[in-house]
């Protein structure tokens, strides 16, 4: 009844009237109940939507238009083209991390694939990339079709020395969520990598203190874990000992 109403008023298209109302009031919530997304999320509105998307709107319309965007009934790529032109480049970071949340709760593969790249991206500010992977996380641990990519995209950040120390430390500490061998065998490998590079770079540069603290931060971390309760012991051991290895043979470059 009340759809046909704002129907009526916007002659045909109830986005029309309420777009209207949310330009005069403070609209502050977030989050739309389901129903309401599905009932005005509809294909035929999608260009009154995408219209008042774009940065010169304002936020309260903004903010209410993307929550429309979670409806099952909008078609995937298009919904994914409006919020990855978000999402990578728009100059409103709220704007960016709701475009995020609505990925997330999509919960299709080509979001969740979109959401992985994403994690990925250095072009995309830090706070951005993390809540990608705030987002991606519950069903990562418990959807095997996702693990893997997730872990992939971790593990490269990781290991990618150009990328952000912070961020790099932010997947250090995503990886024991996942309490499994696809998580530790591959930091592993990493962490063999980074003792390799240590004895590479020069000493005193920037290169080798972002190298030295990922491994400390990577210790300190190990030592919260408990091998017996998460049936990783041996993972774990190996961990341990090659941070002791990695930092042994740091001292002994310093001292040459």
């Amino acid at each position: 009844m009340v759809l046909d109403l704002l129907k009526k008023l916007g002659e045909g298209n109830p986005l029309i009237p309420i777009i209207k109302i949310l330009e005069k009031i403070d609209y502050k919530k977030e989050e739309l109940p389901q129903h309401i997304s599905e009932a005005l999320g509809q294909e035929e509105f999608l260009e009154q939507v995408s219209k008042h998307l774009k940065p010169n709107s304002l936020y309260q319309v903004r903010n209410f238009l993307l929550e429309l965007l979670s409806s099952p009934n909008l078609s995937t790529d298009r919904v994914l083209k409006e919020l990855n032109q978000i999402i990578y480049y728009d100059p409103d970071n709220k704007i960016r991390r709701h475009a995020v949340q609505i990925l997330g709760k999509r919960k299709g593969q080509k979001e969740i694939q979109a959401l992985i790249e994403a994690i990925s991206c250095q072009e995309l500010p830090v706070e951005i990339r993390e809540i990608c992977i705030d987002n991606i996380m519950p069903l990562s641990i418990t959807d095997g079709s996702i693990r893997p990519r997730a872990l992939e995209a971790l593990h490269h950040v990781i290991n990618n020395d150009q990328d952000d120390i912070g961020y790099r430390r932010y997947c250090v500490s995503q990886l024991w969520k996942f309490n499994s061998r696809e998580a530790l065998e591959p930091l592993l490998k990493i962490l063999k990598n980074f003792g390799h590079k240590l004895w590479q770079v020069s000493n005193s540069t920037l290169a080798r203190t972002n190298l030295l603290d990922l491994v400390d931060y990577i210790g300190e971390e190990i030592i919260s874990l408990n091998e017996e309760e998460n049936s990783l012991e041996h993972e774990i051991a190996y961990l341990r000992e090659t941070i002791d290895l990695i930092k042994k043979n740091s001292q002994n470059k310093d001292m040459t």
